[in-house]
């Protein structure tokens, strides 16, 4: 059977690796944040445990193949994960007050906001949410997506800066 292992010490979902590996730290990846319900790899690092990205990480072609680990989602965990997302919209009055609303609407939690404004006339606003899984996102996504005045909406991965 796969041991079962926190994502960090003391919270975060529960991740299986393969192998049985016990007491060994997994840390979720800062670049991808993957989610349950994401297609997620383990890499086994050096001296820091197993790292978890999503399957399709930008940085998981830079992995040692050697070094991948078998990896899957406990489903019974629910403990919410951050996630960031972009949306881009018409610049006018109250549709941050929409977005926002929206998001809260699908019981997710908006731990940051950031707004600006582009020469266009479009406004690009990020929300660091948290949220409970990939099916979950994809709700709050499809949500966002139907406020009129809303071009894209997007997850975004974190910047190599």
């Amino acid at each position: 059977a796969p041991s079962r292992a926190p994502a960090k010490p003391g919270e975060g979902p529960i991740v299986r690796v393969r192998g049985g590996a016990e007491d060994v730290l997994i840390r979720i990846a800062r670049c991808c944040s993957p989610l349950p319900g994401d297609k997620i790899l383990g890499f086994i690092t050096r001296g820091r445990g197993i790292s978890v990205h999503r399957a399709d990480c930008v940085h998981v072609h830079e992995m040692i193949p050697e070094r991948r680990i078998e990896v899957q989602w406990d489903e019974g965990s629910r403990a919410s994960r951050p996630v960031t997302v972009e949306v881009v919209c018409v610049d006018r009055p109250g549709l941050l007050a929409n977005l926002s609303r929206s998001i809260t609407a699908e019981d997710a939690n908006i731990t940051k906001a950031q707004v600006y404004t582009t020469n266009d006339a479009k406004a690009v606003s990020t929300f660091d949410l948290a949220v409970k899984d990939a099916g979950h996102l994809k709700r709050i996504l499809n949500a966002l997506e139907r406020i009129q005045g809303v071009y894209s909406v997007h997850r975004v991965d974190a910047r190599p800066w």
